[in-house]
């Protein structure tokens, strides 16, 4: 796999180890210490694990029977090469420690190139016969001196190509002590573009590992609704105050499907990158106030996308209006249930395009709300929000209760008929909530001279 040179780096300076290069291990579960060979590699699903082999078991307790006779037993399993402690490891998810023992060159043995090699907190993921498993790190950390950090470096891959007429990094603050620097590499990384970025105190203070939680998870929800799709760091670095790596953070590395269009990445303008110096301290105001709920809301919208890039239309829809509602209920101040439609039309931007579904502009959709008979008087003129509330509840509930049990009639004859359909609202749900999010963190799309998007299907009419 292509690694740029912050990825690289955290392999040679924090695990001080090469992928897909056998190593000489050392284990350690409880009070048993035994010798394995591991293999650091990135799997096809871009995860860091670190597959072990050649991991015998220790010597076997004798056991006493009847007359006195001694003897050693093992179970079918150990005699076939399950070592028992990883096994109970692995089944109780309980911790291990990981050392690699990498082979020393000759500058490793000088004095002046003094090599750290930590103890891995780790959990089994697999321990199977043949004397071999799987492991990850626990939490995906190392710890590699127990040290203060004063800058820390992270990469992320495949996020949008920003310009910024004001100076070529993106700077983030969050107005309450954390300054974020953008800036895009030099050479593609897994044939996408990445970016680096330093995290830093804005007041210059040294800080613990542990006071980057919040703010990278901050950052992974601001990225993902940013980029439409996850796009969070695939490694972390943190140096002390003498600029030696003295933590690290992996996160997943493959190759990201390119995203949908959304608010940043539109038609309508370049991915200006003083939209988000502007938004993220006001999006990051509402993340402290309200994590968890932000997070599942830019979850609903990241993950509806990429159901959508599967080819499952029909659950993005679902998924999507779920993340409507949760931020709908955010900004009224109360759970949205029933008629959500109806609650959700009374926070969203009177003043948002498409709400009345103009056949000039959406023919598809407008024709499509005509055929579903739906009530053209209930919630005025948003007649998008009823169009897919009606689709939803199709959706997760295809059955007719009046004649059970049949599908919906109508909605099998005149939705079901044209995939596009699906497409089209799944499109429209999303530019709705990626607009209602913006105003819920008073992000004042006029000030920032951002225009809104257009649809799909309006795109496709010209």
């Amino acid at each position: 796999m292509q690694l740029n040179a912050l990825e690289q780096k955290f392999f040679d300076r924090i695990l001080h180890a090469e992928l897909d290069v056998p190593v000489p291990a050392t284990l350690e579960f409880g009070n048993h210490t035994f010798k394995a060979i591991v293999v650091p590699e990135i799997n096809p699903d871009g995860y860091f694990i670190l597959r072990y082999y050649h991991a015998r078991a220790c010597d076997l307790e004798p056991e006493t029977g009847e007359g006195g006779a001694v003897s050693k037993s093992m179970s079918w399993d150990e005699a076939a090469g399950q070592h028992p402690q990883l096994r109970q490891a692995w089944l109780q998810s309980e911790p291990v420690t990981v050392q690699l023992h990498p082979t020393k060159s000759f500058f490793d043995r000088m004095p002046s190139r003094p090599k750290l090699h930590p103890k891995l907190d780790a959990r089994v993921h697999l321990a199977v016969t043949g004397h071999k498993g799987k492991l990850g790190l626990n939490d995906n950390q190392v710890t590699v001196q127990d040290s203060k950090l004063k800058a820390t470096q992270f990469c992320i891959v495949a996020f949008p190509d920003f310009v910024n007429p004001r100076h070529p990094c993106l700077a983030l603050d969050t107005k309450d002590g954390w300054s974020i620097t953008l800036t895009k590499d030099e050479h593609l990384t897994r044939d996408h573009i990445s970016h680096t970025g330093v995290i830093e105190r804005t007041d210059g203070c040294s800080h613990e590992a542990s006071d980057l939680t919040e703010l990278l998870e901050g950052l992974k929800a601001f990225f993902g609704f940013t980029s439409g799709k996850w796009c969070q760091p695939t490694v972390v670095i943190g140096s002390d105050g003498g600029g030696q790596p003295v933590w690290g953070r992996i996160g997943k590395l493959d190759t990201v499907r390119q995203p949908l269009p959304n608010w940043f990445r539109n038609d309508r303008n370049a991915p200006n990158g003083s939209f988000l110096e502007v938004l993220f301290p006001l999006f990051w105001r509402q993340w402290r106030q309200e994590q968890d709920e932000v997070a599942a809301i830019v979850k609903c919208y990241v993950h509806s996308n990429s159901m959508q890039r599967a080819g499952f239309s029909e659950d993005a829809v679902a998924k999507s209006y779920a993340g409507l509602e949760m931020l709908a209920g955010l900004k009224s101040g109360k759970t949205i249930y029933g008629n959500s439609h109806e609650e959700i039309g009374k926070v969203l931007d009177a003043q948002i395009p498409h709400s009345s579904l103009d056949a000039s502009k959406t023919p598809s959709l407008a024709k499509l709300y005509d055929n579903l008979q739906l009530d053209k008087d209930s919630i005025g003129n948003c007649l998008g929000l009823n169009l897919l509330n009606a689709v939803r509840n199709y959706v997760i509930h295809p059955l007719d209760k009046d004649k059970l049990p049949s599908i919906k009639a109508e909605y099998l004859k005149h939705l079901d008929a044209d995939y596009m359909h699906y497409v089209f609202l799944h499109d429209l749900c999303q530019y709705y909530l990626e607009y209602m999010f913006l105003d819920y963190c008073n992000f004042d799309e006029a000030i920032a001279d951002l225009h809104y998007r257009a649809l799909i299907e309006e795109r496709n009419l010209k």
